[in-house]
Formats: structure tokens, C-alpha cells, sequence
């Protein structure tokens, strides 16, 4: 076993859900897992493991999803997960060998962050599972409050999103002859702006030009980075990771969203997008998952396991 493996085991004692209708792979990773420290509730279809969740038996780290179920198949139990605020941030990962450009645009549309093929070997798979892990305690640091350090995490003050809206009020007044007003919040920009007569793609050109960020008129949906931000988190704020030059990048709408800056602290992107709303939210799938006027997820509404 090589020694990057060893190594992490005596980090972890995580808890992994695997849900798989196939007996010798659960007993596979039941044992594999087991032996490498992980904490492990397998389950042979969906609906045991989701009576298991909602009565609190089971707080998994990590799920693993068969997408080849009958009844419940991988997608359709991601959907579930995806609902509830207080499973949103456990990371799901797909068990499948096809893990072509297509299927990780729709896993990232359910809300999983990556595939694990069967076929690989124990010590790749105890591998990915360690990736995997490494989302897990990434959401944690970023998402709840109890694990994030006041000290690292205040914006230096010419980043701050309130001096930037103040600024760009200003400027969308020069540029349009048109007014925000002082009341304005900057979470309702794109409302105020057809309230004066201007698109969403028009303001989030004015937006992009102000903060000296490249708009995209058009998504590559082959580019969305799988692993990165919660699908929730995405959908809120209406964000999309995305592999850039071969670097993790964030297309985004409104980098005045307050909350929104300071979850991001925690990531580091290597170049910064700007895109109106609706094209994000299409390629999030969000019009499918969740209505705009229905947040499933915030800081707040999530518990830890």
C-alpha cells in the first residue's frame, strides 16, 4: 500500500454511505473501507439509506451512489440529498465507469462532486476516497461558522463588497444616466436594473466592466469543475466553477453579494468571471432541481453532522 495512504488513515475515522444494489461490491468497500479506518453504513437501495439519514442513525462524510439502482437510482437519490438543508453539504460521489463530459455536467447538476470507477484498484480507490474527503473538510472550514477564524477571514478593505457597491452605484449612474437607489441592496441589482429598463445581460456587462472582469456571453458546459462548491451554495448565490487555462476558475453574477465574499475566502480561484444570472442557473440545472424563490441551503439552515 503506498505510503500516501498510510499516512492519511491515520487522519481520518470519517464516515462513509455506500448505497449499492450489488452485494459483493458492498462488502468490498465495506472491508476496504473498514481496514483503511473509515467509519462505514452500507445499504443495498436508496430508500434505507435515506429512512437512515432522516432519522439520524446514520451522519455520513462521504456518500458513495450506485447510479444503477432499481426503484431509487443514484440521480434520484442525489435529487433528495440536494433538498435537504442538512445533508446538502455531505460530498456525493457516483460509482460508475463513464465519467465522459455529459455525465459529469448532469452529477454536477445533482449536486455530486465526483465518480469513482469500480474497476480501479484498492489503493487508487482509497485514493479518491481521500479526494474526496478533502471536499468534505473544505465545505466544513468555508460553510460553518464554528470552524472559520475571524482573524483569516476579514476581506481587505479595497475588496470589501459594500465600499465596491457604493462605488458601482456611482458608476452605474455615469454610465446609463440612471439611478440605484440609496436603499439598494446589492443581492437585488439584477431586479432593480429591469425595474429601470436595463437587461440582465446589460447589467451584468456594467458590472463586469466596473470590476474589470470578463463577461461571458456563452458557458462551455464541458468546463464545469466537479468537487469545488456545494450545488446549493452555487444555486443561492448563481456561481459555477469551472476549469480555466487547466486552473480552477468561478464564473459568478453579483460579486457584491456580502456573503457570498466571505465563503469564498476559503477557495482559491484563479481567475474570476462574470455571467448574467440566467445562464448560470441553466447550467447549474437549477430551473429543474429547485425554483428560484426557494432556497433549500444557507449557512444557517445547515447543521453539521
Amino acid at each position: 500500500m503506498p505510503e500516501e495512504v498510510k499516512t492519511m488513515q491515520t487522519m481520518t475515522g470519517a464516515w462513509i454511505l455506500s448505497v449499492d444494489d450489488d452485494p459483493e461490491m458492498l462488502a468490498m468497500t465495506q472491508f476496504l473501507f473498514g481496514q483503511a479506518g473509515y467509519r462505514v453504513s452500507a445499504f443495498s437501495n436508496g430508500r434505507e439509506a435515506l429512512a437512515a439519514l432522516e432519522s439520524g442513525s446514520v451522519t455520513p462524510d462521504l456518500i458513495l451512489l450506485d447510479l444503477q439502482m432499481p426503484d431509487l437510482d443514484g440521480y434520484a437519490i442525489c435529487r433528495r440529498l440536494q433538498a435537504n438543508p442538512s445533508w446538502s453539504l455531505i460530498p456525493v460521489v457516483f460509482l460508475t465507469a463513464d465519467s465522459t463530459s455529459n455525465n459529469r455536467l448532469h452529477a454536477f447538476q445533482m449536486g455530486a462532486v465526483g465518480f469513482l470507477d469500480k474497476m480501479l484498484d484498492s489503493d487508487q480507490i482509497l485514493l479518491q476516497i481521500q479526494k474526496f474527503m478533502r471536499v468534505r473538510q473544505a465545505w466544513l472550514k468555508a460553510f460553518f461558522p464554528s470552524n472559520q477564524d475571524p482573524d483569516t477571514l476579514s476581506a481587505p478593505e479595497d475588496s470589501n463588497p459594500r465600499k465596491d457597491f457604493a462605488g458601482f452605484k456611482r458608476f452605474f449612474n455615469a454610465q446609463t444616466g440612471k439611478s440605484l437607489p440609496d436603499s439598494a441592496q446589492p443581492t437585488r441589482i439584477y431586479a432593480l436594473a429591469a425595474g429601470l429598463g436595463l437587461s440582465p445581460a446589460q447589467m451584468a456587462r456594467l458590472i463586469a466592466a466596473y470590476c474589470q472582469l470578463d463577461y461571458l456571453d456563452i458557458l462551455d458546459a464541458s468546463k464545469v469543475k466537479l468537487g469545488i462548491l456545494p450545488l446549493a451554495f452555487c444555486l443561492r448565490h448563481q456561481l459555477v466553477p469551472i476549469i480555466d487555462d487547466e486552473q480552477t476558475s468561478l464564473v459568478l453574477s453579483n460579486p457584491f453579494d456580502i456573503e457570498l465574499s466571505d465563503h469564498l475566502q476559503r477557495f482559491d480561484f484563479q481567475h474570476r468571471f462574470l455571467a448574467e444570472p440566467s445562464k448560470i442557473r441553466a447550467l447549474c440545472g437549477g430551473q429543474s432541481i429547485m425554483p428560484d424563490n426557494h432556497c433549500v441551503w444557507s449557512p444557517g439552515s445547515a447543521r453539521r453532522p
